[in-house]
């Protein structure tokens, strides 16, 4: 029932929309209302009278407020200021904290000094001097034994954590079952704990301002990066196709994470990470993940943990988790140790980097070919394996029918020479090709060269 009553307000709204957008920017819609841009204000009324036909019929009422400005991260995210500088804010960036959900205060307090007041971020966070302001509550679930700072295993499993400029300090964890530990997510590298009463006490000069003005400065980067694209946040593209930037920077954070198993960096980044399958998935055959094993074996862990009979999601019960967790585990120690053939690597590179990038320990003038040209001259764009350079390389049409290759194949030159560039201009008075000799230029020639089979 609940579904039917969502789905159809949904349609109504579609059914407005169609009916005002002549008149107007839509800037954002969710279930409960949409905001509307305007031209003027001469337009609100007409816009006004359209919805209310549209009332009449439909038997809902509409609620009209006015707003100079909104900013937003996305529909769930976003801050509104009236023509009084009065504001309103959703989403856990930017909402007003209670005492139940008091955490990270101080960022929240930042992008909205910055947004209404115009307040530079660095002003906000420097000028506070409440300890509270800047705590992350830290809470540790019941499928995990304890939490541990540093080696120190903890009796407490709610925990309030602040950034540390200690060179000494450490980073808190928590221990599953099998002495598995991980780090808890978005908690500082160094940090300290005060679980004591912070109501009233100062911040002390080991606590880490940077941190929280680095963490306020990426939230304003996706507001900012987000309102050309009214409500659809926008993003840095990067040089890997179908990853932008922020999840790039984000998977290789994770990384760089010391987990004890490749399951658990898995495990981290679905509960985690904002990435979705298919960016894990590519991460995996570009080879970012290597420190825990050759990406063959890891993209079939993957395909296991994502779509075999013990496929972990987010939605799973705790028991089904920690049942099929053990499968996994069991599933990773027994899948051998290797890597993509070479040809199905280079292709992954040219998929998702535009070019090949993967380099191997192999003899020297061994190649990926990438293109052919077998016109007159054969001439070979070649991807060198072991250096990662491109080259072209011609070989008389007699020597390559000797040994046939194609594009995609990885080919042995054994001669190769180095000789100045040559031109086709015509044919003599007996039909014989006559070249135009260029001394300046150089052109690499191969008449001995092999297929090989990785």
């Amino acid at each position: 029932m609940a579904n039917n009553v969502c789905v159809a307000g949904q349609l109504l709204l579609l059914d407005l929309i169609d009916k005002v957008e002549s008149y107007c920017e839509l800037i954002q819609s969710n279930t409960d209302g949409l905001f509307l841009k305007v031209r003027d204000m001469n337009m609100v009324e007409k816009v006004k009278s359209v919805a209310k036909e549209w009332e009449q019929r439909t038997r809902l009422e509409l609620e009209w407020k006015i707003y100079n400005k909104i900013y937003q991260k996305d529909v769930n995210n976003y801050i509104i200021i009236d023509s009084e500088g009065n504001c309103k804010s959703k989403g856990v960036y930017v909402k007003k904290l209670s005492n139940i959900d008091y955490d990270l205060p101080i960022v929240n307090r930042a992008l909205i000094e910055y947004f209404v007041h115009n307040k530079p971020i660095e002003d906000a966070i420097n000028e506070c001097d409440d300890l509270r302001e800047f705590q992350k509550i830290v809470k540790v679930s019941n499928k995990y034994m304890y939490a541990m700072y540093g080696n120190k295993k903890l009796k407490e499993k709610v925990l309030r954590v602040f950034a540390s400029k200690d060179e000494n300090a450490c980073g808190v964890y928590k221990v599953k079952v099998d002495e598995r530990i991980e780090k808890i997510a978005n908690t500082p590298e160094k940090c300290f704990i005060y679980n004591d009463s912070v109501i009233g006490v100062k911040v002390p000069d080991y606590l880490d301002k940077q941190y929280y003005i680095d963490l306020a400065n990426k939230r304003l980067k996706e507001f900012i990066e987000s309102k050309a694209t009214k409500g659809i946040a926008k993003s840095t593209p990067s040089d890997i196709k179908f990853i932008n930037q922020e999840i790039k920077d984000e998977l290789i954070e994770f990384s760089k994470k010391d987990h004890k198993t490749f399951v658990d960096l898995l495990v981290d980044l679905i509960e985690n990470s904002s990435a979705n399958s298919r960016q894990i998935e590519i991460f995996i055959k570009l080879n970012y993940f290597k420190k825990y094993g050759k990406n063959k074996k890891l993209l079939d862990i993957f395909n296991e943990f994502i779509k075999g009979k013990n496929k972990y999601t987010k939605n799973l019960s705790d028991k089904t988790k920690k049942q099929r967790l053990e499968k996994l585990y069991e599933y990773e120690k027994s899948v051998e140790d290797m890597v993509i053939p070479i040809s199905e690597q280079i292709a992954y590179d040219i998929e998702y980097m535009g070019k090949p990038v993967t380099t191997y320990d192999v003899l020297k003038g061994t190649g990926y070919i990438l293109n052919l040209n077998i016109a007159g001259v054969v001439e070979a764009e070649v991807y060198g394996l072991s250096n990662g350079n491109i080259v072209k390389i011609k070989i008389f049409k007699n020597d390559y029918v000797k040994c046939p290759f194609k594009k995609g194949d990885i080919v042995q030159f054994i001669s190769m020479k180095c000789k100045p560039r040559r031109r086709f201009v015509g044919k003599d008075n007996n039909g014989k090709p006559i070249y135009e000799i260029d001394k300046t230029k150089k052109e690499w020639w191969s008449d001995d060269f092999r297929i090989i089979k990785y």
